[in-house]
């Protein structure tokens, strides 16, 4: 009897081990198929994101690393302090922000009419330009006078444009010239300081 109940007991135990790997091979394999999904997933994501053809050289990445390494410490020093800086009075906040690291390598950058800049909402004119002209829905005013300020760009559907705006991907293949002269039309240079107002350019 005690033979037959060890029997039994190691027969369990087999089933059991067979089971258990079975199991584990069946885990191994839905882990490597979802990884292998996710990937897919995360790479095609990345192609939504803005200027993702773009390669960085290495000082670009250098640079970029220590843009983000500042980021990274003004956001430390932010919950450290126990202050939400957007709640405290700007005049008393100033000074502090103004010794910022980070503050400090972003201050002397162009910045067009911006008051303030957004890390990742900064972009070069002409890639921009460059990038709204590749699709075709894509329109810009380009007439003078009128309530809409010449140079406004948007996209609409083709049967909602907005009456005097043009598609850019049509006026881009048909002047070879048309992205440096939007861009000439919408920056503000060191050339324009001469005009005896800026902003009628």
């Amino acid at each position: 009897m005690n033979k037959l109940k060890t029997n039994f007991g190691v027969i369990l135990m087999v089933a059991f081990n067979i089971g258990l790997n079975s199991c584990s091979n069946d885990d191994s394999q839905i882990m490597s198929t979802y990884m292998e999904k996710r990937n897919i997933w995360v790479l095609d994501n990345a192609k939504l994101n803005f200027s993702h053809e773009i390669v960085l050289t290495e000082d670009e990445r250098k640079l970029d690393s220590y843009i983000k390494e500042l980021v990274i410490n003004s956001e430390k020093e932010f919950l450290t302090s126990n202050k939400f800086y957007p709640a405290q009075f700007f005049s008393e906040i100033k000074p502090k922000i103004e010794i910022s690291p980070l503050f400090q390598l972003l201050n002397p950058m162009p910045k067009g009419g911006m008051l303030h800049i957004h890390v990742f909402a900064t972009g070069d004119a002409t890639r921009l330009i460059e990038i709204a002209s590749t699709y075709k829905d894509t329109y810009i005013y380009l007439r003078d006078g009128g309530s809409t300020l010449k140079g406004m760009m948007g996209y609409y559907p083709a049967d909602e444009v907005p009456e005097g705006f043009q598609s850019m991907f049509e006026l881009n293949k048909e002047d070879p010239l048309f992205i440096s002269k939007v861009v000439e039309m919408i920056t503000i240079t060191t050339a324009d300081a001469a005009l005896d107002n800026t902003w009628d350019k």
